[in-house]
């Protein structure tokens, strides 16, 4: 079974999950995107709306509070 839902990413480019925070590209803040997760699964997949495949993080422990970044997102929005 696959867990989908919706979560709107930050203006710092990072969406909320299961207490936990991941990246997405700069281009997506305060965008809408699909967040995939396979139940006991320990990676995440994000998507755009239209179906267009952005990132996959492997998850944190739910509840920490951590923040999971992508260094290709992080230097693009440096670059910003």
């Amino acid at each position: 079974m696959i867990v989908t839902e919706q979560r709107i990413a930050t203006r710092q480019a990072l969406i909320d999950w299961r207490g936990n925070r991941y990246s997405v590209p700069p281009e997506l803040a305060a965008a809408r995107v699909v967040v995939q997760q396979r139940l006991g699964g320990d990676v995440i997949d994000i998507a755009t709306v239209s179906g267009g495949f952005v990132a996959r993080h492997r998850v944190g422990e739910p509840g920490l509070g951590v923040t999971i970044r992508d260094a290709g997102h992080v230097t693009a929005l440096e670059a910003i």
